[in-house]
């Protein structure tokens, strides 16, 4: 049997990488594309990492795991369908030695991640040291500065080579950006936030070149991350594409299988992908924000290009439909009954001196969607949003919602 060591990039912006049309190069990824299977359009099904690491797991999404809120006291914290095999579990009833590396804060986290529903019995945890004495947080910040995703390669492979084969490795890089490659991104972009893709592009050429024989190495992130769009920093919860993208590149050393595979797919496959087996087809694609009882809820329907998400929260507004063949950027909400004009305030507008038009030199703010977006398949459009609507409800009915 192979080894497996599998790294997940907390938070890792697939979007700003040229792979996906951004500006930011990742050599080392693409060169390890080029021997890999390439799962380039995959859905993470949360923007939360406890969330989304259950989904990776146990093969569910949020709205078939049983959880209903984040509290401590919630009996369903945990609750998985009857008959869950996790990830680990089957990958030790396989005879691999099960290992998770990441730092204590997460493990300090326990009862929120509900570790005990994904992990086997006899998973083993390597923890990063960090200082917990409130008293101490200043010295703990300087002591982990200069901690990067290319530190974190350096550990993980000391801690692997002290293992007895066949070992299955599930290790978290964090978000810190290495001393070294602070102000990596300034020839290309000036935004601190791409530092990281350098360090994590260096980091899987570090690795690689470590890798002992006969591992096969998977890399993935659980969620993605937003830099300011629509003004959301940071993935916020919300469910957006820059926040749901995430990549899978799965390298095995003794397969011939080299390829792209650019179909849409959930991260819910991470499981079947890492075993080999047939990934879970679904008419839908869904995500989740939060859980079935609590009151900032956002949920996301996937069904092609057309993305519907209902926000229980009422924030921005109640619903959205997004064509992203034709709006990649989510700007253009279709199930808004009116157009709402977002550069609408009292001063003059574009080359005019009136208050009453827009940049464009059009008074198009609350005239119906309809008439402003000269689209020829309104109908067509309507029923995509009506479907989604009612399979939205659908599943918020199974779980009593």
């Amino acid at each position: 049997m192979k080894n497996l060591l599998m790294i997940y990039y907390d938070g890792f912006p697939i979007y700003r990488t040229k792979l996906d049309g951004g500006p930011i190069p990742t050599p080392h990824l693409e060169s390890l594309i080029k021997k890999s299977t390439f799962y380039s359009n995959v859905i993470s099904a949360a923007p939360s990492t406890a969330m989304s690491l259950t989904s990776m797991f146990t093969g569910y999404y949020p709205h078939e795991f049983g959880r209903r809120s984040y509290a401590l006291s919630d009996d369903s914290v945990g609750a998985l369908p009857q008959g869950t095999t996790t990830l680990f579990s089957e990958l030790e009833n396989m005879g691999y030695s099960t290992h998770v590396i990441w730092d204590d804060v997460m493990v300090q986290k326990d009862q929120k991640m509900r570790i005990n529903a994904w992990t086997g019995e006899n998973t083993k945890f390597f923890t990063k040291k960090v200082i917990s004495n409130p008293l101490l947080n200043k010295i703990e910040r300087k002591i982990f500065k200069g901690y990067g995703r290319s530190w974190e390669a350096d550990r993980v492979m000391s801690y692997v080579k002290t293992l007895k084969e066949p070992w299955a490795v599930f290790a978290r890089f964090a978000r810190e950006v290495g001393k070294d490659f602070k102000g990596a991104s300034n020839e290309v972009s000036n935004n601190n936030w791409d530092d990281e893709i350098y360090d994590s592009d260096h980091s899987i050429n570090l690795i690689f070149n470590q890798l002992p024989q006969n591992t096969r190495f998977i890399i993935t992130s659980d969620h993605g991350r937003m830099y300011g769009e629509q003004g959301i920093w940071g993935y916020a919860f919300n469910l957006c594409e820059g926040s749901m993208k995430v990549f899978l590149v799965d390298y095995d050393p003794t397969s011939n299988t080299i390829k792209e595979n650019n179909k849409l797919t959930s991260l819910i496959n991470f499981k079947n992908i890492v075993l080999n087996r047939s990934l879970r087809k679904t008419k839908y694609i869904y995500a989740d924000s939060a859980y079935a009882d609590q009151w900032h809820r956002k949920t996301m329907i996937r069904k092609g290009h057309w993305k519907y998400i209902y926000h229980k929260d009422s924030w921005p507004c109640k619903d959205q439909l997004f064509d992203l063949r034709n709006d990649p950027h989510e700007l253009i909400n279709l199930a808004s009954e009116n157009w709402v004009d977002p550069y609408r305030d009292s001063r003059p507008k574009g080359d005019t001196r009136y208050n009453t038009f827009s940049p464009s030199v059009f008074n198009i703010d609350g005239k119906p969607t309809r008439d402003v977006l000269l689209r020829n398949d309104w109908d067509y459009v309507y029923a995509q949003l009506e479907e989604l609507r009612e399979e939205r409800k659908r599943i918020w009915s199974l779980q009593g919602v």
